[in-house]
């Protein structure tokens, strides 16, 4: 049943002594309907320390109310910065939230947490509340991140001009060994892959160099590729 939002909103010719006032049941609990009522007079609720599951069930009770999330989920509102606090907890129930509701800005800020997830695993239930097109777009940073990191892994290490000690017979044994390192690198496709995963992998190599200009060479080399991966797009 959708009640009408006057039943919340302040009504400035309403007469405070007004003997004559009606009660009104309503389906939702009472910590629901605080974290709405908070919403209407745009305030924070904050102190009450609510859940992020009842704060959830609030931003989905809005429409019953005539509501719009759009209007009082922004970055500048309190529910939207205490929702958001959630996200590095549990950024997946976030996330579909701010898709059911079409909240970009929300959905954008909470999807760089989402890069660990496996998303084969993820519940239908979620995909389905999020929707064919913040799925997709879930799907794509994913996708687009992990052929971010094969495309700047694999390339091989500058090879520098031959010397009596290291000729480029002997520095095609560096370009074999990355050949290996960047394909574990990118085998397990891992979009939150952390710099130091790939600072890790270069450091058993350069243990097995003896050539000063290949490891100055190699070092360049994972030194750029740590920069262009930290320039990959994080968010949808």
């Amino acid at each position: 049943m959708n009640i009408s939002r006057d039943l919340i909103l302040p009504n400035p010719d309403g007469d405070a002594n007004d003997s004559d006032v009606s009660v009104c049941f309503l389906p939702e609990l009472a910590t629901v309907l605080n974290i709405v009522l908070h919403v209407v007079y745009d305030l924070s609720c904050d102190c009450y320390q609510p859940t992020l599951s009842t704060m959830v069930d609030a931003v989905d009770a809005m429409a019953t109310y005539d509501l719009r999330p759009h209007d009082h989920l922004s970055p500048s509102k309190p529910l939207f910065l205490r929702i958001l606090n959630h996200a590095p907890v549990d950024p997946i129930a976030v996330y579909a939230l701010a898709a059911h509701h079409d909240l970009d800005l929300l959905a954008v800020q909470v999807s760089s947490y989402l890069l660990p997830m496996q998303l084969q695993s993820l519940p239908t239930a979620y995909a389905v509340r999020m929707g064919p097109l913040y799925l997709k777009r879930l799907f794509f940073l994913h996708l687009g991140r992990n052929e971010a990191l094969r495309r700047i892994c694999l390339p091989l290490p500058h090879p520098h001009p031959p010397s009596p000690k290291c000729s480029f017979v002997q520095q095609k044994k560096l370009a074999r060994a990355w050949a290996l390192t960047s394909a574990f690198l990118v085998w397990d496709e891992q979009p939150d892959l952390p710099a130091s995963a790939i600072q890790a992998a270069s450091a058993s190599l350069m243990q097995n160099l003896s050539c000063d200009e290949c490891k100055d060479s190699l070092a360049l080399h994972v030194k750029q590729i740590i920069v262009k991966w930290s320039m990959v797009k994080r968010t949808i």
